[in-house]
């Protein structure tokens, strides 16, 4: 296939070479030794995509070539991706950064497919951390099947954050992530991800919970998998329980949403900004992180809306950073973090 410009994602696994091309025309062409190998890696984007489209998309045509000696395979995977793959693997003119600025990074990525989260911006692993142990999410056990759109999370308790990576799962090899929060690494398709994020004991590709001292993952890196489910399907079951969405809580709900939005505007399409308003974006993301604070051990609140509270507490505490990052990159002033670790 001839391209004029395309960046080319080689991924070493034991066993084969994958590989991806983003042409110019907006394809995501997958290659492999054989097209067995791709109808597999198809079918299962195309399971994937049926969870949010609710349309079952054929395997596209796979095409070989013979004429080098190792056979040559390609199928174009673009249509058959869900929404967000296609909007985040944008590679129309060539190639271009992921986001404007450093900060949507892998954690944000997943919660975003799967619309736990709904705007690109940084996401920090505490803020992971938070939402993978909310009602949000489910962890799955061994016994549980695993499906496309579950998450995987490369974790390992030695790392002062816990998390390491997160991906979206979509088969037995196959996963759809961000490569790190530099503004310059892309969303992609990757290949057995887990062991280029230190995952060397194949026992400790799928664990449940966190492994206890003298189990055999302990004390290195392992996986768990998750499913999660929308936020607004969360905020619809706060809003149906009798007592509902409790006023104060609403508020700071509709306040982290708008800050949320012109964020991500700033950190994903560049927005533009002036000093003036990023020092205005410190100080009421400090002021809101200081009421969600206070605010969720209030026993007046019910639990859920407590929950949403503390979600919310967690999401400023990543906007906060994905802030001094752009103020950084743009060389304005920004403070130390005045917020304090969220718990």
């Amino acid at each position: 296939m001839k391209t004029l410009t395309a960046l080319f994602l080689v991924l070493q696994t034991n066993s084969a070479l994958a590989q991806l091309e983003f042409t110019p025309n907006r394809q995501i062409v997958m290659t492999a030794k054989t097209c067995e190998e791709l109808s597999y890696n198809a079918q299962s984007i195309i399971d994937w995509n049926r969870l949010t489209s609710k349309v079952d998309k054929p395997v596209p045509e796979c095409f070989c070539s013979s004429s080098s000696k190792t056979p040559s395979c390609q199928m174009d995977v673009r249509e058959i991706s869900p929404y967000w793959v296609k909007e985040l693997t944008n590679y129309n003119n060539g190639f271009e950064t992921a986001s404007e600025y450093n900060g949507p990074n892998c954690f944000n990525a997943v919660l975003v497919l799967s619309e736990t989260l709904p705007k690109i911006t940084f996401t920090h692993p505490f803020e992971m951390t938070a939402i993978l142990n909310s009602s949000l999410c489910t962890e799955k056990k061994w016994s549980d099947k695993l499906v496309p759109g579950d998450i995987l999370v490369v974790r390992d308790q030695s790392d002062p954050f816990l998390e390491i990576h997160a991906g979206i799962y979509v088969n037995d090899t196959l996963s759809f992530s961000k490569y790190g929060q530099n503004s310059m690494m892309p969303y992609s398709y990757g290949v057995d991800v887990h062991k280029s994020y230190g995952v060397k004991n194949k026992n400790c590709t799928q664990q449940v919970g966190l492994p206890n001292p003298g189990d055999e993952c302990y004390g290195q890196s392992f996986v768990n998998y998750f499913s999660c489910k929308s936020f607004y399907s969360f905020i619809s079951d706060v809003i149906h329980q009798p007592t509902g969405l409790q006023t104060d809580v609403q508020q700071i709900y509709v306040a982290v949403s708008n800050y949320d939005l012109k964020i991500s505007g700033l950190a994903y399409q560049g927005d533009k900004i002036t000093a003036e308003n990023s020092q205005e974006y410190f100080n009421l993301l400090a002021e809101v992180y200081s009421r969600t604070e206070v605010m969720s051990t209030d026993k007046t609140l019910t639990t859920a809306n407590r929950e949403l509270i503390k979600l919310m507490h967690f999401r400023v505490f990543s906007l906060y950073e994905q802030m001094r990052i752009i103020a950084r990159a743009k060389g304005f002033d920004f403070p130390a973090s005045p917020l304090r670790t969220p718990r």
